[in-house]
């Protein structure tokens, strides 16, 4: 009968421990800026908008900032600079073939549905990697 050859023993190299660095502690530079008076819900509007809470004045008791506050600061500061200027994203659009070779040509409005499909197919393409 035939006879397996011998299974040799796998060969383990010693591995060197890496020196990893130790974390750097967060550095404080002089004294820290205290949280702007606001209530959590005020926090988060801020923060889903992008502003920061401390270049907002407060209008509520003791100087306390508001939702109000911050979409007043946000309108503010899009009225007061002008909106920047979309480039084009880089990719140029293939010229299509022309459709009337293969006979006569109909064109109709999407409906509604349709055009929000292709609208999301369409990011979809460009933002999927």
């Amino acid at each position: 009968p035939p006879v397996a050859a011998p299974v040799a023993p796998p060969i383990v190299a010693p591995v060197a421990p890496t020196a990893t660095a130790p974390a750097a502690p967060p550095a404080t530079g002089g004294a820290e800026v205290p949280p702007a008076p606001a209530a959590p819900a005020t926090r988060r509007l801020a923060r889903e908008l992008g502003v920061d809470l401390h270049k907002v004045k407060g209008s509520g008791p003791g100087g306390r900032i508001t939702q109000e506050d911050v979409q007043s600061y946000v309108k503010s500061v899009l009225t007061s600079s002008p909106a920047p200027v979309a480039s084009g994203g880089g990719v140029v659009a293939p010229p299509l073939p022309d459709f009337s070779q293969f006979g006569p040509i109909e064109r109709q409005p999407l409906n509604k549905i349709m055009r929000t499909g292709a609208a999301n197919l369409s990011l979809a393409w460009n933002v999927i990697p």
